[in-house]
């Protein structure tokens, strides 16, 4: 014969409550620990002083002009050519990368006539701009676990 033993509310507070809350916590930290970080390496830097403002951001209509920033970087080289960003806690999804070498240190893209950039710059997907500045189709990506890092090579134009 079986006998059925009711369990007291104060099991249920002080067991399985702290149980539900343990289990739930180590299944996001799981979900955290796996998703691979969004890497960024930019190469052919033009002087090993001066600093590289970076730029990811989210699909935005009048892009690159009006960017939505969603992580922005400002890295000083130390004297290397290259730079290396790791970037954690951001969705996989769409994105573009700006960037730029301040060599003037004012904070800003400095450009010229037609407002063509007179400082180091460069785009996700390595895009080059011929006459005309890029579209977001030219520069977006997918950041996912298979395709986390990208490769940016930076332009001069004069």
């Amino acid at each position: 014969m079986y006998t059925m033993t009711i369990l007291s509310n104060n099991f249920t507070s002080v067991v399985l409550k702290p149980l539900i809350f343990l289990c739930l916590l180590l299944s996001f930290n799981i979900q955290a620990m796996s998703q691979s970080s969004l890497q960024i390496k930019i190469t052919d830097l033009y002087n090993t002083t001066a600093k590289v403002y970076v730029s990811v951001c989210e699909k935005a209509i009048d892009f690159p002009a009006n960017q939505k920033q969603i992580k922005g970087f400002i890295i000083d080289p130390k004297g290397k050519k290259e730079i290396l960003i790791k970037i954690d806690n951001i969705p996989y999804g769409e994105y573009a990368i700006t960037t730029f070498q301040d060599m003037d240190g004012d904070e800003k893209l400095t450009t010229g006539f037609f407002g063509a950039p007179k400082e180091p710059f460069g785009f996700s997907n390595n895009f080059k701009p011929r006459f005309k500045g890029p579209k977001w189709d030219d520069c977006k990506f997918i950041y996912s676990a298979e395709k986390n890092i990208q490769t940016i090579k930076l332009i001069k134009l004069f």
